[in-house]
């Protein structure tokens, strides 16, 4: 049986179990990526520090997959501050146990809320190594570029790679 589900912005009562969320989703992230010392260093107080920082910020935008009571997943946009015209991902995680259709509607939120606020193109940042992630996005219609740049997260490196979608081609 489906589970109802709907796609909201997210409040300053969300805060808590937002932290819990990314903590949780983060860990699950880089599961397999990162060596289990630096997976260790990403715990509540890093993800109060990021969803403080997202709560703080009038430009960014945080929609939550609301499963009825509890959130399920989360995304991060922004209109982007380096390239006119284009709206950012900032970061988005869901509970492994969403459907494809629950992490679709999240994404869609994103690029209807960007697409609001006058961003003709949308992009996001993958984990290169993440083939899931990668996949997931490219059904959703997100276009691998060849630009790549290096992150770290815990203090360890790691490459991600450009996807953009267009909006007004869908």
């Amino acid at each position: 049986m489906e589970e109802h589900f709907s796609v909201r912005a997210a409040t300053l009562s969300d805060r808590e179990e937002l932290i819990d969320l990314k903590c949780r989703c983060t860990q699950l992230l880089y599961t397999g990526y990162l060596p289990e010392s630096y997976l260790q260093k990403i715990d509540t107080a890093y993800a109060a520090q990021v969803v403080d920082t997202w709560l703080q910020d009038t430009a960014c935008v945080i929609g939550v997959l609301d499963l009825g009571g509890r959130l399920g997943g989360y995304i991060v946009c922004e209109p982007d501050r380096e390239l006119q015209g284009w709206g950012i991902i900032q970061d988005t995680g869901a509970d492994k146990d969403l459907s494809v259709d629950q992490k679709w509607e999240l994404t869609r939120w994103a690029i209807e809320t960007m697409r609001e606020r006058g961003c003709g193109r949308i992009h996001i940042w993958l984990l290169q190594d993440n083939l899931r992630g990668r996949f997931t996005f490219e059904s959703f219609g997100f276009k691998g570029q060849r630009e790549m740049k290096q992150i770290s997260r815990a203090d360890y490196a790691m490459a991600v790679r450009r996807y953009t979608y267009d909006p007004l081609s869908d």
